[in-house]
């Protein structure tokens, strides 16, 4: 169980609560926005401050760094015996073990941070107040694997395992080292609702959103794909071509997952895929 919330799917449809919106026009022309819905200005500068954030990566690395797109913490998929326990784990009142595991350095070829220093990324003093009412103690302490998003897809990767008192599932913290993972400076805990694959040309780009109902007739929309490159980045933005509509139709705040494609003037290579909408690394399906 991941820390986030995914998406649920009903027939195709994103399950949302409906909303509904009134057009002010009589007879609205076809228009270009963003997926979001925002409308955008015309200009090459789009993309600008997406491909500034991701300027410093270091595609000529010897070893490609892994761009998260997704939390570092795989909470226990067997749950919690009650909810004392749950609020506990998500307050973050747990108490380290007795003792800690002396090592490894490295797994995998990946250089590991200590379980000490991994134990911190999901516990904390608690302050709140009240206080919880009980708290959870790491009964043991194991060197395993988890799956963990990037923008390369999900990868299995070293994981320290945090057993807990009365669950029967551990949680599980990324345990790679931060020099081999890059992080730019985006807001907390931002991602991008946008995934992407790459065809075995390394050229071609399918992507994936939730927009519009797809078709001709009224609250419709057909969709583009637009792709700005740099030398570290490639900063992409679906457009939405809304189709006519009658005063006063009433369209369902309803997200349809849609896709378009778009040719890249150079291949992705080691780049990073970037939503210009909010500056996001894509998780990306390499050669499919």
């Amino acid at each position: 169980m991941k820390r986030l919330l995914p998406f649920v799917l009903s027939g195709g449809v994103l399950a949302l609560a409906v909303a509904t919106a009134v057009t002010a026009s009589l007879t609205a022309p076809t228009g270009t926005r963003t997926s979001s819905g925002n409308s955008f200005s015309a200009g090459s500068g789009w993309a600008s401050t997406a491909l500034a954030v991701w300027s410093p990566f270091p595609v000529n690395a010897r070893l490609r760094p892994l761009v998260l797109t997704g939390p570092v913490i795989d909470d226990p998929s067997s749950g919690f015996p009650d909810g004392a326990a749950k609020l506990a784990y998500i307050d973050g009142a747990i108490d380290p073990p007795g003792q800690w595991p002396a090592g490894p350095l490295s797994a995998d070829a990946y250089p590991l941070r200590s379980a000490q220093e991994s134990f911190r990324a999901f516990s904390s003093a608690s302050t709140k107040a009240p206080l919880p009412a009980q708290r959870l103690p790491v009964v043991r302490v194991d060197l395993g694997t988890a799956v963990f998003g990037t923008d390369r897809g999900a990868l299995t990767l070293p994981a320290w395992q945090f057993w807990l008192q009365g669950v029967h599932l551990p949680a599980s913290v990324l345990a790679v080292a931060p020099e081999r993972i890059f992080q730019p400076r985006l807001g907390s805990g931002l991602t991008s609702q946008i995934s992407a694959r790459l065809d075995s040309t390394d050229r071609r780009l399918t992507v994936f959103f939730f927009g519009a109902a797809p078709g001709t007739g009224p609250c419709t929309a057909d969709y583009t794909v637009e792709a700005s490159p740099s030398l570290t980045a490639v900063a992409i933005r679906p457009i939405e071509h809304f189709h006519y509509q009658a005063l006063a139709t009433v369209c369902s705040a309803v997200g349809y997952l849609r896709q378009a494609s778009v040719a890249l003037s150079s291949p992705l290579g080691v780049r990073v895929l970037v939503d210009a909408g909010n500056d996001a690394p894509i998780p990306v399906a390499i050669g499919s």
